[in-house]
């Protein structure tokens, strides 16, 4: 782990990523409505199961977090760019747990999980992206003081 892993990380997710659910978006469906609702209902119901100290190592809810991403991208016309989607935001899962662990700022990831789930539904590209980007910025913040350089 590294300060300059993190941010090639992060880097290239908020180039993705946005993408991908700008896309999805574009080519979005009932059915990709209902699976994001279903996703975050299944992400907020781990929530409330188990004590906000325990969410950064819960494999449940580590499970159900990328499933409420990876639903927010599942209509992309692209494959490659839904599968980097995916292979990113597995290398960043390291990450994402360190800087849960070492936050020095507070965070509501479950308000934040609402607003992209809300964007999506209201089928808001730019909102969607501008939260999303946000979003991911966030999760790398706080560590950069951890690491040499």
């Amino acid at each position: 782990m590294s300060s300059g892993d993190i941010k090639d990380i992060t880097s290239v997710r908020l180039v993705v990523e946005p993408a991908a659910f700008v896309n999805a978006i574009e080519s979005a469906n009932d059915e990709w409505e209902g699976r994001i609702v279903a996703a975050f209902h299944r992400l907020k119901r781990t929530e409330e199961r188990l004590p906000r100290s325990k969410l950064q190592f819960d494999d449940d809810w580590t499970e159900r977090h990328k499933n409420f991403h990876m639903a927010l991208y599942s209509t992309c016309t692209s494959q490659r760019l839904f599968m980097l989607c995916s292979n990113l935001f597995d290398q960043a899962e390291r990450y994402r747990r360190f800087c849960a662990i070492n936050r020095q700022k507070p965070r509501n990831t479950a308000a934040e999980h609402r607003g992209l789930m809300e964007a999506a539904l209201a089928r808001d590209a730019d909102r969607s992206a501008r939260l999303l980007h946000k979003h991911i910025t966030r999760t790398a913040e706080d560590p950069y003081a951890m690491f040499s350089p």
